[in-house]
């Protein structure tokens, strides 16, 4: 069987790759309104911590998924109503006298910022760390921000 590519068939990859690349633009586009790409272009980071968020009828909760990290190897951030959750993952145990067979585990510097609701109260946020899911409670506003205005006639004298 002949595999060479023959002048007159056309070169699928540049096309194969333009076509990834917008339907990520337009996965990006659509996505999640929480989420805030970190890179505009979409680059993979080599590690991203999962997020789950939940609503809750006082509080949102978000769940990050970062097994094998301590409390003081991640930094949790808020400001102009962004929340940022960073750090890195590193291999713990690395042996001179070891040579790696395979590694399937991912480590590296990643960053996850969250755009967050309206009605989150940025300054009761609290995290906790369970067995390396950290659990970030944004509590909702207690009080309306809604103000009621009150309208009254001008006379023309």
């Amino acid at each position: 069987m002949d595999t060479t590519m023959r002048s007159d068939q056309p070169d699928v990859k540049p096309l194969a790759r333009f076509r990834q690349s917008v339907t990520q633009a337009i996965r990006r586009f659509f996505s999640d309104p929480w989420e805030i790409e970190d890179d505009f272009l979409g680059r993979a980071a080599d590690f991203l911590p999962r997020i789950n968020i939940e609503e809750q009828a006082d509080r949102y909760v978000v769940e990050a998924e970062l097994p094998g990290m301590e409390a003081e190897e991640i930094e949790i951030t808020v400001c102009n109503g962004v929340l940022t959750i960073r750090g890195e993952k590193r291999r713990k145990t690395e042996r001179p006298d070891a040579r790696l067979y395979r590694v399937e585990s991912r480590y590296g510097a990643f960053r996850r910022s969250l755009a967050l609701p309206a009605d989150a109260d940025p300054e009761r946020i609290h995290a906790e760390n369970e067995n390396g899911m950290f659990y970030i409670t944004v509590p909702k506003k207690t009080h309306s921000s809604r103000l009621h205005i009150r309208t009254r006639n001008m006379r023309n004298e």
